[in-house]
């Protein structure tokens, strides 16, 4: 949401582009997904070549639809240009749903 966080902003890979080099950052992210067997799907966050950042989060949800979240502490950010959401799942397809409750932000 960069309208709500002034001078952020998303590559052409749909990444957010990281500002500053922090040593010590904390990343959040959430997706509100929907499907089913989302208790077998995990939320991480990668960098812009793709490595996962941390570990990743789980699924807690009702039959059909979850909220997905990952908190990664202490990250250095000195080498990482943008950072995205990755979502996996071991046996069902889904949609991540786009909007307030699907977010990526650095503190």
């Amino acid at each position: 949401n960069t309208g709500t966080y002034p001078g952020s902003s998303v590559d052409g890979s749909h990444r957010l582009v990281v500002q500053g080099s922090k040593t010590n950052a904390t990343i959040s992210g959430q997706a509100a997904y929907t499907g089913s067997n989302f208790a077998n799907h995990q939320l991480r966050v990668v960098d812009q070549s793709g490595n996962v950042i941390g570990s990743p989060g789980t699924a807690v949800g009702s039959a059909g639809s979850a909220t997905v979240t990952v908190t990664v502490t202490g990250v250095d950010l000195s080498a990482i240009t943008a950072i995205a959401l990755q979502m996996s799942g071991a046996f069902s397809t889904g949609t991540i749903s786009a909007g307030a409750t699907t977010f990526l932000t650095v503190t």
